[in-house]
Parts: C-alpha cells; sequence; structure tokens
C-alpha cells in the first residue's frame, strides 16, 4: 500500500542524520524496499542544502506556488520550502512509501489531501528528551544557554499526537536510530500489548515505586516504565495495522469479562533473558484465558504470534521490574530489595491477592533501550465487576475523527486514548 511519512523533529534530534542513514540503508535492499525520498525544494545556497533538498532561487519557488506544482508549502524563517507535487504523486502512483522531509505546520493540510484508505499517511517525530536536546543545542555554541532552554520547552510542548504519529526516540548510536527508522519506513516496527492495573490504584502505584527505584539501582538511571503484563508475543506491521488489531483485541476482551492477575509468590531473576532480568511471577484464569483471546484477535488480524504446536503452558505471565543485562549478584541484591518492599503493604501485590488489570496499551517496542519505548494507544477495557474502579479516560479526538480511515472500530466498550510515551 502507498503512504507518506512526513518526518520532522526539533533542532539537535538528528534529524537529518537518521534519514540519509535510513536512506543509505534501504538502498542495500530491491527496489529500496518501495521506499521513495522525495527531495524538498528549498531557496537556500546550495552548499547549505543537504543531499535530500534541491536549491532554487525565490523567483523559482514562487513561480512554482502559483502555477500549482507544489503538494506542499511553507515557509520558515526567511526561508521557503516545498514538496513537488509532480514526483510525490509519482511515487504514490507506483505504490510505493514516500518520505518526506517536512515541517509541523503541513502536517494536517498533508493528511487532508491524501489519507485515504488506499494511501496512509504518517508523521515520523524524530526527537529525543528535553535533557539530551538541551546538551545537543548547547554543544552546538549558537545560542546562549537560557534560549536554548526556551527553544527546547517550546519544541516539546508542540510535539506532536495522535494516532498518524510515530515517535522515535534517538538517544542510542545512529545506527540504533537508523534501525528504528528503517523499520517504520517499512511498516516493520515491532510492537507489544501490555495489560496494566488502574493508574490510581495501589498495584499501579506500588509497582511504579519498585520498578524506579530498581532502574536507579540496576542503571543509575530513573526513566522507568509503566507496570505491566505482556498478553501476548509481540507483531511486527506497519501502526495503522498495529492499531486495529489492538482494538480487536480489547474488544474480545471486553466481551469475555473482566481480567485480573494474582502474585504467586515469586520473584524470578534472569541473567540470560532480557526481558525476565527482575519479574513478579504470576497466575490468574482469566489472564491466561486473555492470552488465548489475543492470540485469536490478531490471527484474525493476519498477525500470527504463535508458535506452531505451542501449548498454553507456553504462556508465563509475569510483571516486569526491570529489563537488562546483570549480573546474578546484582539481581539478587535487587530480589531482596523488592521482597521488602512488598512486605511493607498489605495490599497491592499480596500472594494470591486479585489485581485487576483494566487497560490494554499498545506499545512501540522496537528498541532494546526501554526508555525509547513509545505507548501507541490506551484502551479503557469494559468489566463485569462493579466493584473495579476505572480512571475516566478522554478519547483521543485525533484517533476517533479518523478511526474509519484506520479501519478501527470504536467498540463501546472502550476508550482509546493515543500519543504518549511508555514511561
Amino acid at each position: 500500500m502507498a503512504a507518506i511519512y512526513m518526518v520532522g523533529g526539533p533542532s539537535g534530534a538528528g534529524k537529518d542524520t537518521l534519514l540519509l542513514a535510513a536512506r543509505a540503508e534501504l538502498r542495500k535492499r530491491d527496489d529500496e524496499g518501495g521506499v521513495v525520498f522525495v527531495k524538498r525544494t528549498i531557496t537556500r545556497a546550495a552548499d547549505r542544502c543537504t543531499d535530500l533538498e534541491t536549491p532554487v532561487t525565490e523567483a523559482a519557488m514562487d513561480a512554482g506556488q502559483a502555477n500549482g506544482e507544489h503538494a506542499l508549502y511553507w515557509e520558515a524563517h526567511d526561508t521557503k520550502y516545498a514538496i513537488p507535487k509532480r514526483d510525490l504523486d509519482a511515487a504514490l502512483a507506483a505504490g510505493k512509501r514516500a518520505v518526506l522531509n517536512v515541517s509541523r505546520s503541513v502536517v494536517a493540510d498533508c493528511m487532508a489531501r491524501y489519507e485515504s484508505s488506499r494511501c496512509e499517511v504518517y508523521f515520523l517525530n524524530i526527537s529525543a528528551s528535553a535533557s539530551v536536546l538541551t546538551q545537543r543545542l548547547l554543544k552546538r555554541g549558537r545560542e546562549p544557554p537560557e534560549e536554548v532552554e526556551r527553544r527546547v520547552a517550546r519544541a516539546k510542548l508542540a510535539e506532536p499526537k495522535g494516532a498518524h504519529v510515530i515517535h522515535i526516540i534517538n538517544e542510542g548510536s545512529k545506527e540504533a536510530g537508523c534501525k528504528l527508522v528503517t523499520g517504520a519506513l517499512l511498516g516493520e516496527l515491532k510492537y507489544s500489548l501490555w495489560l496494566t492495573p488502574a493508574p490510581d490504584s495501589t498495584s499501579h502505584k506500588l509497582a511504579s515505586d519498585i520498578i524506579t527505584a530498581q532502574s536507579a539501582a540496576l542503571r543509575d538511571d530513573r526513566r522507568g516504565f509503566p507496570p505491566h503484563v505482556t498478553l501476548c508475543r509481540s507483531f511486527t506491521c506497519s501502526q495503522r495495522d498495529a492499531i486495529s488489531a489492538a482494538q480487536a483485541v480489547a474488544t474480545a476482551l471486553s466481551a469475555h469479562g473482566s481480567v485480573a492477575c494474582e502474585f504467586n509468590g515469586e520473584i524470578g531473576t534472569s541473567t540470560s533473558k532480557w526481558s525476565r532480568a527482575l519479574v513478579l511471577e504470576l497466575a490468574g484464569t482469566s489472564l491466561f484465558a486473555a492470552n488465548r483471546l489475543a492470540i485469536e484477535a490478531l490471527r484474525a488480524c493476519c498477525l500470527d504470534v504463535s508458535r506452531p504446536g505451542e501449548a498454553l503452558a507456553a504462556y508465563r505471565p509475569h510483571l516486569s521490574l526491570a529489563y537488562g543485562d546483570c549480573a546474578q549478584a546484582t539481581l539478587s541484591q535487587a530480589k531482596l530489595e523488592v521482597e521488602r518492599a512488598l512486605a511493607k503493604h498489605s495490599k497491592g501485590w499480596c500472594r494470591d491477592e486479585a489485581v485487576p488489570l483494566t487497560h490494554l496499551k499498545l506499545v512501540m517496542t522496537s528498541s532494546d533501550a526501554f526508555w525509547c519505548w513509545q505507548e501507541v494507544a490506551t484502551v479503557q477495557l469494559a468489566t463485569t465487576d462493579p466493584s473495579v474502579k476505572h480512571d475516566k479516560l478522554a478519547s483521543g479526538p485525533d484517533l476517533c475523527t479518523r478511526a474509519c480511515l484506520f479501519g478501527v472500530a470504536l467498540a463501546l466498550a472502550a476508550t482509546i486514548v493515543v500519543g504518549h510515551r511508555a514511561r
């Protein structure tokens, strides 16, 4: 299917570096993976242009705009930019995935013109945390520190949200960032489905505190992730298909009834499995049923996450407390600390206590760096248990108004929120 990937991001995010690296990587594939980088025209001297830009005079730019030769046009900082209509239309007619280096100011215009059942339209937001952006801009030395802080604050406030946004956090190596961008452009990012306790519940708060403490102890970094139970194996597809699949799973779970888990008293550690470094081992009949329902719903969406001959017993549900490669002595100490933290509470994750899992999260988990994971959508599940209290979530207007184009049947039992960092 044809697709448009508008690419943007704040200064200091490394957008051009990753785009050029992704293009070089795609050129190694047959037909470049069906991806076309449409060069933008710009009123800038040739020696100041990247390989993704074509310099033109201001007169030529104005003439092209007057003659309707531009698919998209914008101005910024006394410079004029445009995406040639002929080049973009030719790429889409050939079923290509077109990459456009644009300003956020033209996103709505592009979506209104091109998004349809035959063409996916995304905004690839290449960014980084405020602290990393600030460090990079200060290193350039072009602006005083106070201006850099204001600039970064404005950029973070203006970050786009919505089902059409694919967030790439560029805080690792160039190779890692390139892999994420390449996966996004090919529609091959990895997505995971998480079940989580209600955000205002004791279970959620206690687990969050433990996760933050363990991140600080094991990695000297307080960045964590939401408490979650991974529902099934991850899957690879486009973001549009991932959102549709998540809604199908949410509908199946809501129709079946409430989902809960029980801590079986065992705190697991692993030096060989990165994803199970430190976990609470879980049980629960409804949790195993949810796993089967999710697999069946994903299979109906042509996303098979089961393995041939895999039995129900292969599912080992757990609450993740830490990810990474750690020495056994370190993990043993972490296990003792978790035991002490749990012992201080009479509710939350006591042995055999039923903990309701009220929300389903769709998370992009393509990177091994969990702080780069991105929450794409959250669905509040329906429940037949009146004692289970849900927090109230406002619908994501961008997703709801464009649901028909994404093929998402918004179930009456669920409310979706999109576009948050998975932290």
